[in-house]
């Protein structure tokens, strides 16, 4: 496992009602889950540590935004490809700061 991909599971460790998982067999490499106040994110566990790293920083950024994403009854408040691009623009920041240490 890459410095980094320890250092997400660390960040996502430390956030309450947050579990990371890693499944094998999804047809996706990765989705986010908001439940009751309850966080999940799954990761593609056959993928290569890159990818399951950008997976990982990708479905934090949607944990990052998820008052945003939703209003209080679970409807969308933005379009999916603008969720997605938002995600990965917030994936890209944690990223750069997992990467120079600051993080926590």
């Amino acid at each position: 496992m890459s410095l980094v991909t320890e250092r997400l599971l660390a960040l996502a460790d430390k956030r309450p009602g947050l579990t990371v998982l890693e499944l094998p067999g999804l047809d996706v490499d990765g989705f986010f889950v908001n439940k009751d106040g309850d966080c999940w994110i799954f990761v593609r566990r056959d993928r290569r540590e890159y990818k399951k790293t950008a997976v990982l920083a990708h479905e934090l950024g949607h944990y990052l935004r998820r008052n945003k994403e939703y209003d209080a009854e679970g409807v969308a408040r933005e379009p999916k490809h603008l969720r997605e691009a938002l995600a990965d623009r917030c994936s890209r920041r944690l990223l750069m700061f997992v990467r120079l240490g600051l993080w926590g």
